[in-house]
């Protein structure tokens, strides 16, 4: 039995949206969190800081050693997080078979 789309009930397409999230923070996230890691080894003083204004989300981090910088608009923040799920419902939403169909076929 191959695990396809057109089978997947709702606890698989959440499972699916849910390992898209934590890929998606992974990827988004990694090198923040590895030059915190490395900020909180130092041993020396740092600073890291988060803003949130002007419709982005920004997030800086240095110490000696350590310099990382990332910013992301709150739109593009926003469409990462919530189109790729969406088309995914919508993939299998089409996909799916319909349940009327179904029982005028038997």
């Amino acid at each position: 039995m191959a695990l396809t789309l057109r089978t997947w009930r709702w606890p698989q397409l959440v499972l699916g949206w849910t390992v898209y999230w934590i890929l998606l923070a992974l990827v988004m996230l990694g090198p923040a969190v590895s030059a915190l890691w490395g900020l909180s080894r130092a041993g020396a003083h740092g600073t890291a800081s988060f803003s949130l204004g002007d419709g982005a989300a920004a997030l800086s981090i240095s110490a000696p050693g350590v310099v990382w910088a990332g910013k992301i608009s709150l739109a593009a923040l926003t469409a990462w997080i919530v189109v790729p799920p969406f088309l995914l419902w919508a993939l299998w939403t089409i996909t799916r078979p319909n349940d009327l169909i179904r029982r005028e076929s038997r």
